[in-house]
């Protein structure tokens, strides 16, 4: 490929090669698209991810990768995802855990089936799913017990009591 030539009016005497130019110019762009990649991952990891770390209490699962936290162990065993989350409950003795993917609030995974009661009864209402739970499964689920908070949660859960009562 030969190197077209630019000759500028004002200065003829000095040619100017779109190859070298354009070349330099890309390299600006990229190393500019990088620098500004790497801030935004700094930005994150400091204001998001600490804003939404698993309490202090929770152990972590062992392994997690700079900025990239679980997602590589995770993705790999997305086929047997649950499998894998059970292998992690055994390694973690069964006690509560959290493990982290990019870009999103920690995962908490839940055992025990006191800390079980104590979530899904208890203290229910310490829990709450949020707007985000419910616009995502109000399409399928309605306004059922699964997808609401609050108030329409105690009235759904006082209705679906009355289906597992032994006595009637």
């Amino acid at each position: 490929m030969g190197h077209l030539t630019l000759m500028l009016t004002s200065f003829s005497h000095l040619p100017v090669s779109l190859d070298h130019t354009s070349s330099t110019l890309s390299s600006v762009y990229i190393t500019a698209g990088v620098l500004i990649a790497l801030w935004a991952t700094w930005y994150w990891q400091v204001h998001a991810v600490r804003a939404k770390a698993p309490s202090p209490n929770i152990p972590v699962l062992p392994g997690a990768q700079p900025i990239l936290g679980h997602s590589i162990e995770v993705l790999h065993n997305m086929p047997r995802l649950h499998d894998w989350m059970l292998g992690k409950a055994r390694q973690m003795n069964y006690k509560t855990f959290a493990f982290s993917l990019p870009f999103l609030p920690a995962f908490h995974v839940v055992m025990d089936p006191l800390c079980l009661e104590y979530i899904l009864k208890t203290k229910f209402q310490n829990y709450i799913k949020g707007e985000t739970v419910y616009t995502n499964f109000e399409p399928l689920l309605g306004h059922g017990i699964f997808a609401s908070d609050g108030p329409q949660w105690l009235w759904q859960r006082k209705l679906a009591a009355h289906m597992f009562n032994v006595n009637g």
